[in-house]
């Protein structure tokens, strides 16, 4: 009997995650409602063998794109439930974090969190294509190693990395060994109070539950339970704002530090692209309005007057 694998697709807006989810998947989809709210849930499925010839059914699930793990949006709420969850149907048994290579350093934070949720993690490095043109270097031997998760380059458009990628999959699965950062330390008895009250995996689980006090309801939790977060993070004074900003700059700390030790931007200028220029003409802070007001204009003279040639 074949093995179930479920694997959450996450990433910032614009990474190219669906791409990848689409080369993962090929036609084989389907398009749903999340249970409860009107946002799309795109699911796919394909049967992967691993190396000794045994298969697995993979069942993906391309989660709406988001920042981080503190949720702005219903759609940005989603993959906190379903990521924090561990009761959640969707909770995956595999998180593939999409990145943009251009961007990596932001993207980095979105990452980072979903390693220390102790799930299964491999990075998807996508865009390489503009990492390429922009003459970036990315170690990704020594950015694997500093993560301590697998880390795939890819061109998602051209399926460029997909073949590694399903390698990667179907490896035994891992959580990663060591936190990328220690937020117990931020608040010891709320974070130990959530994880003997709620069913989490990790500290950093217990602590996104504490900053995120009013979408526990998505969870399955008794209102006693909920009480006694509530009553633990007033007791300790456990500001959700601070605590938040401290937790962002811990993550940035140690991602500048990853970003100097694998990447290497350089310093010449690059050339810039025909489509830069033409953004660069076109949003002119003075020439800009004119151009506007002219296509505007051409608009108007085709509709109301060059029409009624081809009309009469």
């Amino acid at each position: 009997m074949a093995r179930k694998l479920k694997i959450a697709l996450v990433g910032n807006p614009n990474s190219g995650k669906s791409s990848v989810f689409n080369g993962l998947t090929g036609l084989n989809q389907k398009v749903a409602n999340f249970p409860g709210v009107t946002v799309d849930k795109k699911m796919g499925f394909a049967t992967l063998s691993d190396n000794e010839g045994n298969q697995i059914q993979a069942e993906y699930i391309d989660l709406p794109g988001t920042y981080s793990l503190y949720p702005k949006s219903p759609e940005e709420k989603l993959p906190f439930q379903i990521l924090c969850d561990p009761s959640n149907e969707s909770h995956p048994d595999l998180t593939i974090v999409v990145a943009d290579g251009t961007n990596l350093k932001r993207n980095l934070f979105l990452c980072s969190q979903v390693i220390d949720l102790k799930i299964p993690v491999i990075l998807v490095i996508n865009m390489m294509d503009l990492v390429r043109y922009k003459k970036i270097e990315i170690d990704f031997h020594r950015l694997s190693l500093r993560l301590g998760i697998p880390v795939i380059p890819m061109n998602a458009r051209t399926h460029e990395g997909i073949k590694e990628l399903k390698k990667a999959i179907v490896q035994p699965l891992h959580v990663p060994d060591n936190d990328f950062i220690d937020v117990r330390v931020f608040s010891p008895v709320v974070v130990d109070t959530i994880r003997n009250v709620v069913h989490v995996n990790s500290n950093y689980n217990a602590f996104l539950v504490a900053n995120n006090l009013d979408l526990i309801t998505a969870f399955e939790i008794h209102q006693w339970k909920r009480d006694k977060i509530q009553a633990a993070c007033k007791d300790h004074f456990f500001d959700s704002q601070q605590m938040q900003a401290r937790e962002t700059l811990e993550r940035y700390k140690i991602i500048t530090g990853i970003m100097n030790d694998c990447v290497v931007t350089p310093n010449t200028p690059i050339q810039k692209s025909i489509s830069y220029k033409i953004d660069s003409l076109l949003t002119h802070r003075v020439w800009g309005y004119f151009i506007f007001l002219a296509i505007l204009f051409v608009i108007f003279q085709a509709i109301f007057s060059w029409a009624s040639y081809p009309m009469d």
